[in-house]
């Protein structure tokens, strides 16, 4: 096969591309930049406009002084949120349990003025009768409705109600209540036996779902103690506080059963809420809390 053809048709084809007038380069930075200056600027939303200016206004407050110390924060377990600030911030009243004696028969009658003797003698102090008592305070525990046995509180809560085997004298519960706020709440009551109208021990057993931090934002002010610690490994919390309860007449109140601490954890999404005396310390809290069953 003879190339010779092949072999002049590339040298004329190189003498053509020699002759050809090559192009100039253009300037590429000039037409860039005439270009980004035809372009219209962006124009911003206007919920973007209003995220802008919110976001303003926030950090100027936040520049000053006293709006920053005013700035609420809280701690979240669970169902339970406890506000932490701030530090002006005054606790939550502890509502008291309602009278559960008519106010008539609380009402006293001053007695008849006496005229004393011709002798000025001081007139004799009335003493009260041997066999008389002062009348017992009405009990907290008899004011909240929902009270039930413990195998109807198993069965309407819709999820396993614990019961602690720790201390070992514990036994059942003496009283228990099911009560309802959007999701199912257990109470367990264990009575002091030398005074049946006091609470030993109480634990609260809470559903996902329960609304009555909602209702009421469960605002602790700041409490007198809180302290950090662990249930199983997971966030606890050791403090102190009332939580939402309904009574017999429908209303809902913060009430406290114990005065004393409180020991909030979560389990399996259950929120619980062990209140116990005011001379319970951490550790046993936390051996009550591991030891539901």
């Amino acid at each position: 096969m003879n190339d010779r053809p092949l072999d002049g048709w590339a040298e004329r084809l190189t003498l053509t591309a020699r002759a050809f007038p090559y192009p100039p380069t253009p300037k590429l930075a000039t037409i860039a930049s005439q270009a980004q200056a035809a372009r219209p600027a962006p124009r911003l939303r206007r919920w973007q406009i209003a995220v802008l200016a919110l976001a303003l206004i926030v950090l100027g407050l936040l520049a000053v002084p006293p709006v920053r110390a005013g700035v609420v924060r809280f701690i979240q377990i669970g169902v339970v949120r406890i506000f932490v600030g701030p530090a002006t911030a005054s606790p939550a009243p502890v509502a008291t349990a309602p009278p559960l004696i008519p106010t008539a028969t609380l009402a006293v009658t001053p007695p008849a003025a006496v005229t004393p003797p011709a002798a000025a003698t001081p007139p004799a102090t009335a003493t009260a009768p041997a066999t008389a008592r002062p009348t017992p305070t009405p009990s907290l525990l008899d004011s909240l409705t929902g009270e039930t046995q413990l195998a109807n509180a198993q069965a309407g809560a819709g999820f396993h109600v614990a019961l602690p085997d720790y201390p070992s004298d514990l036994g059942p519960p003496d009283r228990v209540y099911l009560q309802t706020d959007g999701a199912p709440m257990v109470v367990l009551v264990w009575v002091d036996q030398s005074q049946p109208d006091q609470s030993r021990l109480a634990l609260f057993e809470i559903a996902p779902g329960n609304i009555g931090i909602q209702k009421s934002e469960f605002t602790k002010g700041v409490p007198p103690r809180l302290q950090n610690t662990t249930v199983h490994g997971q966030p606890a919390a050791w403090t102190t506080g009332p939580y939402l309860l309904e009574l017999k007449n429908g209303h809902w109140d913060f009430y406290r059963l114990i005065e004393g601490h409180v020991l909030i954890w979560v389990d399996s999404d259950i929120t619980y809420r062990l209140e116990m005396g005011i001379n319970a310390t951490l550790a046993d809290a936390v051996m009550i809390a591991e030891s539901l069953k």
